[in-house]
């Protein structure tokens, strides 16, 4: 499989995420410092949590109507409203008008519209690809994810604090392009039957009737909910790193040394090494996910997925125990090893599932999930004042293990349904 061989969506996708990820990462993960800056810690955290709140409830809302009224159309809307979003923001935070609780309204606006917009974009990535090369595509979709959040760090770190106006013209712009290409460029990918698009024959709370019965069939498929839930237990995994880990880290590291030769000598405390872990896992990512591709290609796939569970849940179970820099180096190395491995084909086994009538509420889901774990490792900041740190690493561990456990149980039914949609797409070609 080669990039020149995906559809024209993908292509322009995959560099419209590069640049959007990019331009975004510089903005967006700072805004809980800009919050708390103007209106104080406290009043910050409950800002950052509606953020999530209305972005997981827009996309359950986004998964129905894309998989009703089709996928291009609802992106289309949402960036609009994403550009409304950010316009609010750049003139709220301009050289002329400053208002922190207009930006609060304006920041509502866009993790709605991003709510909307992510399950219609990736079910539009699976309905233009076959299940054989979806791998492939994961696995640049991943890689270019990690670059442009390498990248974004470093700049919005640096830019955040003095030329935030700036960035935020530069996140218009970016929004402007998107849209021009997505209007002119990108194709519709999925039709849906006219009984599912037509909307204007039923009232609003027949439409709520309908969505909630959409979700009920989707949590009806045992093997999704099982494969949900493991991704969920697994993924907390990592989360715990910027949550309970950090707090940890920033109170029992007040001093280290990590390098130190005659009068250099190279030191750090828990807060920067947190954010040496952060960056060391995203510049091995970057350096090696294209690695990755060779590898799952040459070795059998499934002994390869549950080395790198393994070694993900290790690594990250050490780092929420120990103090050793050093120690906490290498367990991020062992830890990011384990995620190159699993990421793409966990990707690819989520699209062998998603049926092509449901697949946004199906998206929808998913990411749902992983707000859950956010959600589950921000409680974990609460019970590690309370346990050590060695219970702390157990529970986490533990829960990693389950997900594992989980993983193995739905994997026969898994390779069923991969098989079933590997076979019907051949037959499709041969037609």
């Amino acid at each position: 499989m080669r990039y020149r061989d995906f559809h024209r969506n993908v292509k322009l996708r995959i560099w419209l995420s590069f640049m959007n990820n990019m331009i975004r990462n510089m903005v967006l993960p700072f805004m809980a410092i800009y919050f708390a800056d103007r209106l104080g810690a406290s009043i910050a955290g409950v800002l950052i949590v509606s953020f999530i709140v209305i972005g997981l409830i827009c996309s359950i809302i986004g998964g129905y109507l894309s998989d009703r009224i089709g996928r291009r159309q609802l992106m289309i809307q949402a960036e609009v409203a994403m550009l409304v979003g950010y316009i609010g923001m750049m003139m709220f935070n301009s050289p002329w008008f400053h208002s922190a609780w207009i930006t609060f309204a304006m920041m509502l606006v866009v993790s709605a519209a991003g709510g909307i917009h992510t399950p219609a974009s990736q079910a539009m990535l699976v309905d233009v690809t076959e299940p054989h090369t979806r791998k492939y595509m994961y696995q640049m979709l991943y890689w270019l994810r990690n670059i442009a959040g390498a990248i974004a760090a470093i700049i919005g770190a640096y830019l955040f604090k003095d030329y935030f106006f700036e960035l935020l013209i530069g996140l218009c712009l970016a929004t402007m392009i998107s849209i021009i290409i997505t209007v002119v460029f990108i194709q519709e990918s999925y039709f849906p039957k006219k009984d599912q698009g037509n909307q204007k024959q039923s009232g609003f709370l027949h439409q709520m009737s309908q969505m909630g019965k959409s979700y009920a069939a989707v949590l009806k498929d045992t093997t999704f909910v099982i494969f949900i839930i493991s991704s969920m237990l697994i993924g907390s995994v990592e989360f715990h790193l910027t949550n309970y880990v950090g707090v940890r880290l920033s109170q029992e590291i007040t001093e280290a040394s990590i390098f130190s030769w005659g009068s250099l000598n190279w030191t750090v405390d828990g807060i920067r090494m947190m954010g040496l872990l952060q960056s060391e896992n995203t510049v091995l990512i970057g350096l090696f996910s294209i690695l990755m591709g060779y590898i799952l290609k040459k070795y059998n796939e499934k002994r390869i997925v549950f080395i790198g569970f393994t070694l993900y849940v290790l690594g990250y179970s050490y780092i929420a125990y120990s103090n050793s820099p050093w120690m906490l180096i290498l367990a991020m190395l062992i830890a990011t090893i384990g995620e190159l491995f699993f990421v793409p084909v966990k990707q690819a086994y989520f699209s062998y599932i998603t049926p092509d009538h449901a697949r946004s509420s199906y998206m929808a889901v998913n990411e749902m999930s992983f707000q859950v774990a956010m959600f589950i490792a921000g409680a974990m900041v609460s019970l590690g004042s309370v346990l050590s740190s060695v219970m702390m690493a157990s529970i986490i561990c533990i829960s990693g293990i389950v997900g594992i456990f989980l993983f193995a149980l739905i994997l026969p039914k898994l390779d069923d349904k991969r098989d079933a949609m590997i076979a019907s797409s051949s037959q499709g070609i041969s037609a």
